[in-house]
């Protein structure tokens, strides 16, 4: 049911402007007005803000300033849609709930449960398109009844069903034609099972690696061990003594090397050469002395007088500035005028008071001692060089001596050529008593290397005597790993026989194994073909089931349809015309005469009363509304005032009748339109 539409739209062509806000009501309305005040426009905007552009009798471009807002009720829940030519959306209540043309469409598709072209049939008659219905070929009309009443579904779900059966009763057939029962294998003689077999295995395998060890073992032969032999007959104790006296030598050679090699090295220089250097050291240092207190006291460049004439010369220079200054300012005073006494004609300055005090300035100044040249050093100048004469006569000059080279060696050389001078006597003895001690140690032996000798051959004795024990050790040992040896290899014999019997009971329990997942298979195979063919006869009942409903529904509607049509055209036409019926296969007669051979008033009457039958049929139930525009333009006056009647009495069975009339019929309620002279959009 619609409640509320409103719209504007300017038409680039004209410039025209239709703007509108219709409230609508339940029951029927008329809607009137004078021609080109719109009123067929109120319709297309209805089936524009439900479908889109595809609902404009214009193109896309004429509508290009367009907006509007539709608000509707579908089973008691209120949605509202909202679009431009470019834009759309859909509200339930204020939730959103699509946005954009293309999910705007659809989703009003989905509400209504049907489109554009059952909508135009079965809910709307647009101005020249009432006999649409009527000049639709059967098989268009049949299509089309079928779409809304989901007869087309149920054939689809009919020939689903039958390809679906069809698909498994092929199944079962494919999975039997492929399906064998496997052979169960044969149980070996005196079978046991693999894993009691491999538990002996692993206890025996476990006495061969400790047999092959032993063999392993026995297999290598040791020889006794052989007593060493010394060289040295010296007892151990008399060769430390002999190598202590020896240590000490080296220890008194080498201190006396040590005491060699401390003293200084011979010096090239005697006492005579280094004395005269000691004498170029002491020039040198004088000289030095000068020059670094000449660096640190420059000689001023004026003397303490000339600084006082300096001084003198800015003092004068300033005052004869001062005393310039003073007339000039004597000049501006005087420039200010004179008073001038009206009897006695006496005159004085303006600035009398200043004027004599500039004047005895200029006296006092005067006989100052001034002088126009400008000085050669300013105070700050002069202050610098006095700063200067003062750091100079502050320091302590040294005596002036003349410039000296330096020395080739410092006092520090000196002195180390000179303890070389004084060590050369004791050089010569420590060389001489070295000699003596170097010889002696080159007649003795190396006790040392004889320690070592006779320690290593004590040690290869002791040796001897655990190889020795060793070697009884190893003897016994080498018994009772015979012994053992041969008890081992009477069990280790049994592995062939027991490796052969594991072989045939693991071959034996991988075909067991595979005849059982074979023999399940073969199980599910079995329930899979016996629940596909289960399946297809139960899909093979659904399909005669749906082919069954299909022509129940059928058997319904049209009976249903041709009553409610027969009943309103008998209305409209005031009982001229009785009935309408509407074959199996769609086709329409009238009376038992072809809807195509009636006049244009019986034409009009007649798809009228199908439409509004297939309103109340199809549709009534979702989106009870019939909106007709100017549908009563070839009628007479009793045939349109008939066909208004029954308008009227059908506001029982449809909840909203819209008709777009010149006319004024007897209605629940009018929207009238005002009157224009501008040209006919409608």
């Amino acid at each position: 049911m619609l409640k509320n539409l409103t719209y504007s739209v300017t038409f680039p062509s004209t410039g025209r402007t239709l703007a509108e806000t219709v409230e609508f009501k339940a029951g029927f309305g008329a809607i009137t007005g004078p021609n080109e005040s719109g009123k067929s426009f109120i319709i297309e905007m209805i089936r524009w803000l439900f479908f889109g552009t595809a609902a404009l009798r214009g193109t896309v471009p004429d509508y290009k300033k367009l907006t509007g807002e539709l608000t509707f009720t579908i089973r008691d829940v209120d949605y509202r849609v909202w679009r431009t030519i470019t834009q759309a959306k859909v509200f339930r209540g204020k939730e959103q709930i699509a946005v954009g043309t293309k999910l705007v469409n659809a989703k009003i598709v989905e509400l209504l449960t049907f489109g554009m072209d059952v909508f135009d049939i079965a809910n709307v008659a647009n101005q020249g398109d009432l006999e649409k219905l009527g000049s639709m070929k059967p098989t268009e009309r049949k299509r089309m009844v079928d779409s809304v009443i989901g007869l087309g579904v149920i054939e689809d779900l009919a020939k689903s069903a039958g390809d679906e059966a069809l698909a498994l009763g092929r199944r079962a057939d494919d999975l039997k034609s492929s399906l064998y029962e496997p052979p169960e294998p044969v149980l070996p003689e005196n079978y046991r099972p693999a894993k009691e077999i491999l538990a002996d295995l692993d206890s025996i395998r476990n006495l061969k690696t400790e047999f092959d060890q032993l063999q392993g073992w026995l297999s290598v032969e040791r020889v006794p061990p052989v007593k060493p032999v010394s060289k040295i007959d010296m007892p151990l104790d008399v060769i430390r003594s002999m190598l202590d006296g020896q240590n000490e030598t080296k220890a008194q050679h080498l201190a006396l090397a040590i005491q060699l090699d401390n003293l200084p090295a011979p010096s090239p220089y005697s006492e005579e050469q280094l004395s005269k250097v000691c004498i170029q050291i002491s020039d040198y240092d004088k000289w030095q002395e000068l020059v670094r207190f000449r660096a640190q006291y420059p000689t001023p460049a004026y003397t303490r007088e000339q600084l006082a004439e300096a001084d003198s010369a800015i003092v004068e220079y300033v005052n004869h500035q001062l005393l310039e200054n003073a007339r000039g300012k004597l000049g501006e005073l005087l420039d200010h005028g004179h008073h001038e006494c009206p009897e006695c004609e006496h005159r004085w300055p303006v600035e009398a008071d200043a004027v004599e005090k500039m004047q005895a300035e200029i006296e006092r100044l005067s006989q100052l001692p001034n002088s126009d040249l400008e000085p050669a050093l300013t105070s700050a100048q002069v202050r610098v060089e006095l700063h200067n004469i003062d750091h100079f006569e502050s320091g302590i000059s040294p005596e002036v001596v003349p410039e000296a080279s330096r020395p080739l060696l410092t006092g520090s050389q000196v002195d180390e050529h000179r303890r070389a001078n004084a060590a050369a006597a004791q050089r010569e003895t420590l060389s001489a008593t070295l000699a003596s001690y170097a010889k002696r140690l080159a007649d003795m032996p190396n006790y040392q290397v004889m320690l070592n000798n006779q320690g290593a051959h004590q040690a290869l004795m002791v040796q001897f005597e655990n190889d020795m024990i060793n070697f009884e050790v190893w003897k016994a040992e080498r018994a009772d790993k015979l012994v053992r040896s041969v008890m081992l290899e009477a069990s280790v014999a049994q592995l062939p026989s027991l490796y052969a019997a594991y072989e045939v009971s693991c071959a034996y329990e991988i075909q067991k194994g595979n005849y059982d997942e074979l023999a399940e298979r073969y199980r599910q195979a079995t329930e899979t073909i016996a629940y596909f063919s289960e399946q297809s006869g139960e899909w093979k009942k659904a399909k005669e089931a749906l082919t069954t409903l299909r022509t129940m529904v059928k058997q319904h509607l049209v009976p249903s349809l041709n009553r409610v049509a027969s009943h309103l055209i008998k209305q409209m036409t005031g009982g001229q015309r009785q009935k309408i019926e509407v074959d199996d296969d769609f086709n329409i007669l009238v009376d038992d005469q072809s809807i195509s051979t009636l006049s244009g008033s019986g034409k009009a009457v007649a798809n009228l009363a199908l439409r509004l039958g297939l309103g109340q049929v199809l549709t009534n139930n979702v989106f009870s509304l019939f909106m007709a525009d100017e549908i009563d333009a070839s009628m007479d006056k009793d045939r349109a005032e008939n066909t208004s009647y029954t308008l009227q009495t059908l506001k029982t069975r449809i909840s909203q009748i819209l008709l777009v009339t010149h006319k004024y019929p007897q209605a629940d309620y009018y929207v009238n339109l005002g009157e224009t002279n501008e040209p006919e959009i409608a």
